[in-house]
């Protein structure tokens, strides 16, 4: 597997995390920032592809983030969609 393909399944795997952090209730923001910031500052992970992944996997946050076009986010975004709904998702946030 090469290493990008290792990153994406880190991230795929990671990117709920933040539910887990806001439902402590310790902090009110959005699950997807928690799980990056608790990722970036408790566990120490560096890694801005796996980092985004987790942050971005949301339409909101992904439309704002400016990300170059082959960013893992994009993929995650689907994925997460797709497992979702059995429609495709839109492509309005990103597009």
């Amino acid at each position: 597997m090469r290493e990008e393909e290792i990153k994406l399944v880190i991230g795929s795997l990671l990117h709920d995390i933040g539910k887990v952090v806001y439902r402590t209730g310790e902090a009110k923001e959005r699950h997807s920032r928690l799980g990056a910031d608790y990722l970036l500052n408790r566990i120490g992970l560096k890694d801005k592809d796996v980092l985004d992944c987790v942050r971005f996997h949301h339409g909101r946050e992904l439309s704002q983030a400016h990300l170059p076009e082959n960013n893992l986010a994009y993929i995650v975004y689907m994925a997460d969609n797709m497992i979702k709904s059995p429609k495709v998702p839109s492509s309005r946030y990103f597009w």
